[in-house]
């Protein structure tokens, strides 16, 4: 039977495709996914995800705690109290002297009264309280029998900080820095998601190699089968050694192995991807196999990359989340340095009330409303100071010093995360026109060592070749094909990297984070630009 090494090779892949999907799983046909499917399920199951959620929750958790502060509170008190007390003789030849001839004095008073205040107070962000507000009495005693008297009291108080907790700076600066971690959350929230994102993309291709590699060695195992049944019947033939035999059935032990190896790594991406993805326990037992093809890969040149790379750097140190939110972290720490830097300062506060004062005798209910209008006396004016000078002051010293302390490490590490941006975008695109040359090589040198093969089993089907060439040949390509794999791993893990490192692999649309899976397919900021187009396509 004459061999093609070209065609059994076509059709000792589509076995070994037919193998994987289903001979390998006894439940049935492996379950696949795309790259955007793969993301999307990152996005809706990965804990990872959900935990960074949870912080960018807790951080506007505590953002709205910290206006709270400033609300408008309801305040209301209400005292009330009855006494009865015997009076001695003393007493009411006191009293009798006192009140002249209408003197009725018992023998017992009774005495009842309420005290009762009710107001709205809120604490301006400038550190003044304003308390509107409404007090009063309700006295009735049987010493002259008269009626109940009640006596409201309407006014507002006011508080001044006039040195330590003044300014919106200082008042509001808890506020303040609880708003900026909340924007230095959401952009670190962006970053951290991507970076889940990314590790899933990572994971895709490493699977995608992994099955490439796989088919790859089922390929070369039957194509190994196929040179051992020419060699043997050759040897049945008398027109070769039984040594020869031995060569090629070594071989063929080596593709076997191969193929177990190969099939081992399948398992372990599958379980990498499985996981990435946010699986359960259960649902990795059934991990998926990537679906579709890597990226194209561009021929791009030099100068064009160098053209990427000043873009990339610039973009990069815009959209970065995890820079924006070092950047914003400065600012959260310079508000709450302001406040301690306040704390020096001696406690010197001004409390002044302005009030009216009327009064309604009346047995019945409605005295607590008809008084208002009736027999108003006032303004009636309090002033306090009062003034508090810590001799040592050691917890605003201890804290001022913690908060620079705090506030230079942040511009430190804004400063040194500038570098580390710049640096990584350096490195993306390294790898990424590296990548591009590995392909390039990678993929001559398979097809060189296919030509190379070809010929090798022409020359040894007609007695004219050496099986040891030819065995060293199949190995050659063997690692070419992997090689050519390898490198259209890289590249494919280089342009997300770039999307990484640039900011650009999720999209903001409002507070959601979209995911486009044909951006991953070609460099940031190529499209439309001197008439580039998207590097689509598959391959």
């Amino acid at each position: 039977m004459k061999v093609f090494p070209r065609l059994c090779r076509s059709l000792s892949g589509l076995l070994c495709v037919l193998f994987v999907s289903l001979g390998c799983w006894s439940s049935g046909a492996a379950l696949t996914v795309s790259i955007k499917d793969a993301v999307d399920f990152t996005l809706r199951h990965n804990p990872g995800v959900k935990i960074e959620k949870e912080k960018l929750e807790e951080s506007g958790g505590q953002a709205q705690e910290a206006s709270g502060r400033f609300d408008w509170t309801i305040e209301s008190k209400d005292i009330w109290e009855k006494e009865s007390d015997e009076l001695s003789p003393a007493e009411k030849l006191f009293l009798f002297k006192i009140q002249g001839a209408r003197a009725n004095v018992p023998d017992i008073l009774n005495w009842e009264g309420s005290l009762y205040e009710i107001g709205i107070s809120r604490e301006l962000r400038s550190g003044v309280t304003i308390t509107p507000e409404l007090a009063g009495t309700d006295v009735w005693d049987n010493l002259v029998g008269g009626s109940p008297a009640n006596r409201p009291v309407p006014g507002v108080k006011i508080s001044v900080p006039l040195l330590r907790g003044f300014g919106s700076s200082v008042a509001g600066a808890d506020e303040l820095a609880a708003r900026s971690n909340l924007k230095a959350a959401s952009a670190l929230y962006a970053y951290n998601v991507s970076l889940r994102v990314y590790q899933t993309i990572a994971a895709y291709w490493d699977c995608l190699a992994a099955l490439k590699d796989y088919q790859t060695a089922g390929e070369m195992k039957k194509t190994a089968e196929d040179i051992a049944g020419v060699i043997e019947r050759l040897v049945r033939g008398g027109q070769m050694r039984p040594s020869v035999l031995h060569q090629v059935e070594g071989a063929l032990a080596e593709r076997k192995m191969e193929l177990v190896k190969a099939r081992g790594h399948l398992s372990q991406a599958e379980q990498e991807l499985g996981f990435r993805m946010g699986l359960t326990p259960e649902g990795l037992k059934d991990a998926p196999l990537p679906r579709g093809h890597f990226p194209t890969v561009l021929d791009w040149s030099g100068p064009r990359i160098e053209s990427l790379k000043s873009k990339l750097a610039e973009e990069a140190l815009k959209r970065r989340g995890d820079l924006l939110s070092a950047r914003q972290n400065t600012h959260t720490q310079e508000a709450l340095l302001r406040k301690a830097e306040n704390g020096l300062l001696p406690r010197l506060d001004l409390q002044s009330r302005v009030s009216f004062t009327s009064l309604q005798e009346s047995s019945s209910a409605d005295r607590f409303f008809s008084a208002y209008g009736q027999d108003y006396t006032g303004p009636n004016f309090y002033v306090q100071l009062n003034l508090e000078i810590p001799l040592e002051n050691n917890f605003a010293r201890g804290e001022l010093h913690r908060r620079q302390a705090l506030s230079s490490g942040a511009r430190l590490r804004s400063v040194q995360l500038n570098s580390r941006v710049a640096s990584d975008v350096t490195v993306a695109l390294t790898a990424f026109e590296s990548s591009i040359s590995e392909y390039e090589q990678a993929g001559r040198f398979a097809e060189n060592y296919e030509r190379a093969v070809d010929d090798q089993v022409r020359l040894v089907k007609e007695i004219q070749g050496n099986i040891t060439d030819l065995i060293t040949m199949e190995n050659r390509y063997f690692q070419g094909r992997l090689d050519e794999i390898e490198a259209q791993r890289r590249y494919a893990i280089a342009l997300a990297d770039l999307r990484l490192v640039s900011g650009t692999l999720m999209t903001t649309g409002g507070a959601v984070l979209k995911f486009d899976a044909d951006a991953i397919s070609r460099p940031p900021f190529i499209y439309g630009e001197n008439g580039d187009k998207p590097g689509g396509g598959s391959q």
